[in-house]
């Protein structure tokens, strides 16, 4: 390894060290995920089945309602011997795991962007960190209080929405780098042993957590599968014209075996959740009516983007098409065709996915569809078209031909710019983002409060009590008292207790102080 070449592997690890750094300290120190209601308390310490259950609340969950409770036991376990502070151990965990989530999710883009491109590292890192700022800066247009893509209601809401979104786009990404780009075919290779047990156990593994995760977000991996399979049916026919269509259809499922699979499992996901009774919340609610509503949520989502990302965006895509309609490329360039091929199926996923979350909000509410952690499904096919037109644009690739490298090295000159505009545009403190929390309370508020209920618990279990009333702060505008209701005592309870903060489990009487609220400064 040459001198330069180390130089810029040095930096390629050191730019990912700085993403995952700065993340961390926007979700710990900027933004801290803080337990800040009830479904935090619960989460954070009940421990499901590792499998869907029929007619079950959260029938589903399998990958947010394990992974979650493993995560607090984490950092109950080893950050909270050294703080000493319950809610900060468990924030510290929170944001190494978010932080490390959205840096394979960018990490993954980059290698597609590589892969795709032909780009060196560096330029790929480039692209990578726009693609990263767009998520941040897509809703930045007010002076204090703004959602970015990656924002959620609360810690359970992360694990539950955010979470799982990202971890089926890091396998859609990964699997068009792999069967689209580089032709490998991964079910053909788990199969006939070419690739590992483990990698493949893995993998299956992987999938099976991202289509039991919830409704709102296996869709992102199911819409890819289904688009895959689809196109490789067509495929299989086509290029196999000689053999008899039994033998093509045993071939076609050879290679698709493992999309196949993640197709019924989503499937008999749906049927589970036919029989959640979160369902009889959703039967009260008039279909027409709902339906319109989540159509003009979607549309509404589009009207409110930050006026430069929109304007980035309509620049890249005259840009890319000026490229190749402007200039006479032939048809039959077969990185042209790569480039068709990718776009067509993440075009088509976004499609299905958009209409099946549209439909499915109009059963279950359109509300949903203002969620951030619920549109990131949708938002994430379009980044990733819009992060791979500005690559194949201005990158400078090794695919490129002669006619077009020249033209493609000056374009290149505008990506460190573009860089600039965003990152600068995305950090600027003048306008902040909304902290983690339903009931739009500040973190020092959360902390207080928390800190507040944990030091009454602790109280009691030294005075020996089985038995206390848990005063909380009042909230006259919420029905039961939210987020802290008539039933939140003993669920607090029960999760200071499993993670080892009092010593006993006790009976609980959740008192509605209204005085809290003065001697917190919850107003």
């Amino acid at each position: 390894m040459d001198k330069v070449t180390r130089i810029k592997k040095y930096i390629h690890i050191a730019f990912w060290i700085c993403i995952f750094t700065g993340l961390f300290l926007f979700f710990y120190v900027a933004h801290p995920l803080i337990l800040s209601d009830t479904d935090d308390w619960y989460n954070a310490s009940y421990w499901r089945r590792p499998l869907p259950v029929w007619g079950q609340f959260g029938s589903i969950k399998v990958f947010p309602e394990t992974f979650m409770p493993l995560c607090s036991m984490i950092g109950v376990s080893i950050i909270y011997p050294i703080t000493h502070n319950y809610l900060i151990s468990l924030a510290c965990i929170y944001a190494l795991v978010v932080s490390g989530f959205v840096t394979l999710y960018v990490y993954m883009a980059g290698k597609l962007i590589k892969g795709l491109t032909g780009s060196s590292i560096l330029q790929s890192d480039e692209v990578s960190l726009i693609f990263l700022m767009l998520h941040f800066l897509m809703y930045k247009n007010d002076w204090n209080g703004n959602t970015h893509l990656l924002w959620s209601r609360d810690v359970t809401c992360f694990f539950h929405y955010t979470l799982s979104v990202l971890l089926g786009a890091c396998l859609v990404m990964y699997f068009i780098r792999k069967e689209t780009i580089e032709g490998k075919n991964i079910s053909s290779s788990i199969w006939s042993g070419d690739m590992s047990s483990l990698k493949g156990g893995l993998l299956i593994l992987l999938l099976y957590l991202s289509v039991y995760s919830n409704m709102f977000s296996n869709i992102v991996i199911a819409s890819y599968a289904g688009i895959h399979v689809l196109r490789m049916l067509v495929e299989c026919f086509r290029e196999n014209r000689e053999l008899k269509w039994f033998y093509k259809l045993r071939l076609w499922f050879s290679n698709t075996w493992l999309f196949i699979m993640t197709l019924v499992m989503w499937i008999a996901a749906v049927l589970f959740q036919t029989q959640d009774p979160r369902n009889d919340i959703a039967r009260g609610q008039g279909a027409t009516g709902s339906f319109y509503g989540s159509q003009k949520a979607f549309f509404s989502n589009f009207v409110s983007v930050n006026k430069m990302v929109a304007l980035l965006v309509v620049l890249f895509i005259f840009t890319f098409a000026f490229r190749y309609l402007m200039i006479k490329r032939k048809r039959s360039n077969k990185d042209m065709h790569m480039f068709s091929v990718v776009s067509l199926e993440i075009i088509a996923s976004c499609i299905l996915t958009s209409v099946y979350l549209v439909v499915l909000c109009g059963v279950a509410s359109p509300s949903y569809l203002y969620r951030d952690d619920v549109k990131l499904g949708i938002f994430f096919y379009l980044l990733i078209e819009i992060t791979l037109m500005l690559a194949e644009t201005f990158i400078e690739g090794t695919r490129d031909n002669d006619k077009n490298r020249e033209y493609t090295r000056h374009m290149a000159l505008v990506i460190p710019l573009v860089c600039f505009i965003v990152t600068s545009q995305t950090l600027n403190y003048c306008k902040s983002y909304a902290d983690f929390s339903m009931t739009n309370m500040s973190y020092e508020d959360e902390l207080r409060v928390g800190k507040d209920i944990i030091e009454q618990f602790i109280t009691a279990d030294n005075l020996g009590q089985t038995k206390m009333d848990l005063h909380v702060v009042s909230n006259e505008n919420a029905d039961d008292n939210w987020p802290y209701p008539s039933y939140a005592g003993n669920l607090i309870g029960d999760t200071l207790f499993r993670h080892g903060v009092i010593s006993r489990k006790m009976d609980v009487v959740t008192v509605f102080d209204s005085s809290k609220n003065e001697e917190l400064m919850i107003y």
